[in-house]
């Protein structure tokens, strides 16, 4: 072997000497270990210092938490709070005469009176019906059933909810006295939330995490995370509180010990919590038979569901059409009136929007079963929001005012979502109530755009318009439905003309069926850039026309889009064009109709059989109907 290539350790030892003596070193390889495990002794020392800084700051939040809510605590005691929203507690309870009386007064104690008590007896046979029929207040319901398990009891209750927001206390826990005041003031500032999740202090910490008893008390404060959702839970029942109503507010009665957590993840599928720091209540482990000391086995049964659920949403998402797919397609799709040039436009103006740096949310006026709004959920940002006010019923609608009120049957809220849900993951901000209603919902002046397509009416048309500008971003357009459609369109131009001539609003863009406007001040460059992109760039060719002083770009009228009615009636028709068209198909294909030809030519004056035979068709002039000279005749115009 050459000598040169030898790399055993014996020469690389030899070599490393020489070079140590060289450079004043007595063995380079020690001087390099010594190095080396101080280097490794100080970075177990830095992991040690990290653990404990991490330690720290964890303590820190915790503790920053307390306060937050002590001082939450504080405040609901002294708030005032108009007591207008009606809470529901649902309360089931088997076999726990000695301790069910105990939760029961905690939900007389509340300091937010306007509330109901949903108690339903899960099948005891102890005295628990006797201490339960003791009780007098109105605002107590009891209901008996078999013994059907807790989740099955919990649905009971849900059944007979009448409350706006729904709690949930069971049997052995009690509520803090402020928790329904706190849901109250959690809903009433976060009016575009479904979940609030407060704090909860547990009885024995030893205990709660099963190393026996003699533990302090523990404040577990809200908290969520998606991520570790999968695998654990993160609140108890005790703590979640939701707005009644909601598609996935029901228990799978399959499951006992995690209902409370495969509702949150239903419940939060597509949208985080509120963390309200509030304390819902004390939760009580040294009950006897609580159910965390069984079905542990149903836990990998709850993680199985939500890995599915994600897979199915996450597939969901893949199939989505893109914006592009939605607006060839939304006429077959969605009901309503909304057309190609509005889609056009509307994306015009975000992109508009996005590059002169105008962000904010969006907001709809009227959603109908979601034909605009779908297409309004592709323009949103990722910290954007779509909000949509309809009261989703045909209640209220009067057909010698509201021409179209037949159009709305059908219309609900479920089928609005639904439609939605088809194209978007994350779905909107639905508001349940009247248009004129919604400064009382704390929407902030956060909004780059308001698609108003309510009622025709000129008292709230008008009262709409002056909603809008109060909630509009500097550079914000407000879009007007209908200004132009009779016959219900009188009231909503009387409202846009007025707040055009009292200076309010100033018009910019025009179609056939909507007029998007600008508030006047700090918003003249954004209405000149959307005229520019409408004469330049915009797919749909239009003219500058000066009205009321105002220069505005005026499309073309679209080709028309079929009301859900009108295309009814269409698709009918078509259908019975082709039922004719396969008749007459069978008629010129049958043997008397090719004898009557036969026969009708001698009598023409033609040869019966030197001619070849032509049938009566689409693409065949029948001598039969043909002058002497065998063209086809003139019919009188």
């Amino acid at each position: 072997m050459d000598p040169r290539h030898d790399h055993s350790p014996r020469v690389r030892a030899k070599v490393a000497h020489r070079i140590g003596r060289f450079l004043g070193v007595s063995d380079l390889f020690r001087s390099v270990h010594e190095l080396r495990a101080g280097v490794d002794a100080q970075a177990v020392e830095l992991d040690i210092l990290r653990a404990r800084l991490q330690g720290v700051s964890e303590l820190q939040a915790h503790l920053r938490g307390q306060l937050l809510v002590w001082i939450t605590t504080t405040y609901l005691d002294q708030a005032p709070l108009a007591e207008d929203a009606l809470v529901t507690v649902v309360l089931p309870t088997h076999n726990r005469a000695t301790i069910v009386g105990r939760a029961v007064d905690s939900v007389l104690a509340q300091s937010y009176s306007n509330w109901e008590l949903v108690v339903v007896d899960d099948g005891s046979d102890d005295d628990t019906p006797d201490v339960l029929a003791r009780l007098t207040d109105s605002r107590i319901r009891v209901l008996r059933q078999d013994n059907r398990g807790l989740s099955a009891a919990r649905n009971t209750a849900l059944a007979h909810a009448t409350g706006d927001y729904v709690v949930y206390l069971d049997d052995d826990n009690v509520l803090h006295p402020h928790w329904l005041r706190g849901v109250v003031t959690a809903f009433d500032r976060h009016p575009d939330a479904d979940v609030v999740i407060g704090g909860r202090v547990i009885d024995d910490e030893r205990r709660n995490r099963g190393l026996g008893r003699g533990g302090p008390p523990q404040l577990a404060l809200p908290w969520f995370d998606r991520d570790r959702l999968g695998t654990e839970n993160v609140a108890d029942i005790l703590q979640v509180a939701h707005r009644r109503g909601l598609p996935e507010a029901h228990f799978d009665e399959q499951l006992s010990t995690p209902g409370d957590w495969d509702l949150i993840a239903r419940l939060t599928r597509d949208r985080d919590p509120v963390l309200f720091p509030a304390l819902a209540g004390n939760y009580t482990t040294s009950a006897s038979h609580r159910l965390m000391d069984s079905g542990r086995e149903q836990f990998q049964q709850v993680r199985d569901k939500i890995a599915a659920m994600t897979t199915a949403a996450r597939a969901a998402s893949e199939r989505t059409p893109g914006v592009d797919e939605y607006v060839a397609r939304m006429h077959e799709l969605v009901p309503g009136w909304f057309d190609e040039v509005d889609a056009a436009v509307l994306r015009g103006v975000d992109r508009v929007q996005r590059s002169a740096g105008i962000t904010g949310d969006l907001l709809e006026i009227g959603a109908f079963f979601g034909k605009s709004a779908i297409l309004l959920g592709y323009l949103l940002g990722p910290e954007e929001r779509l909000v949509v006010c309809d009261l989703f019923t045909t209640e209220g609608l009067d057909p010698a005012v509201d021409t179209d009120a037949g159009a709305y049957e059908g219309l609900t809220r479920a089928a609005f979502e639904q439609n939605y849900a088809c194209f978007h993951n994350r779905p909107p901000t639905a508001i349940a109530r009247p248009s004129t209603e919604l400064p009382e919902a704390g929407l902030g002046r956060d909004f780059r755009l308001v698609h108003i397509d309510g009622s025709h009416r000129y008292e709230i048309a008008r009262q709409d318009i002056s909603n809008a500008l109060d909630i509009l971003v500097d550079g914000g357009v407000v879009v007007l439905d209908d200004y132009l459609t009779l016959p219900h369109a009188l009231g909503v131009a009387a409202a846009l003309w007025q707040a055009v001539t009292d200076g309010q609003l100033v018009p910019v863009l025009a179609t056939y069926r909507k007029l998007y406007a600008c508030a006047p001040g700090a918003t003249g460059t954004t209405a000149a850039m959307l005229r520019r992109w409408a004469l330049d760039e915009a797919p749909v060719p239009a003219v500058c026309q000066e009205v009321a002083g105002h220069e505005v770009a005026v499309f073309a009228p679209p080709r028309s889009s079929p009301a859900p009615d009108a295309r009814r009636e269409l698709d009918q028709a078509r259908e019975e064009v082709a039922v004719l068209r396969e008749r007459l198909a069978l008629v010129e294909g049958s043997r008397t109709w090719r004898l009557r030809n036969r026969l009708l030519r001698p009598a023409r004056g033609g040869p019966a059989s030197t001619a070849p035979e032509q049938e009566v068709g689409t693409h065949a002039t029948p001598r039969a109907l043909a002058d002497d000279d065998g063209r086809a005749p003139r019919f009188a115009r």
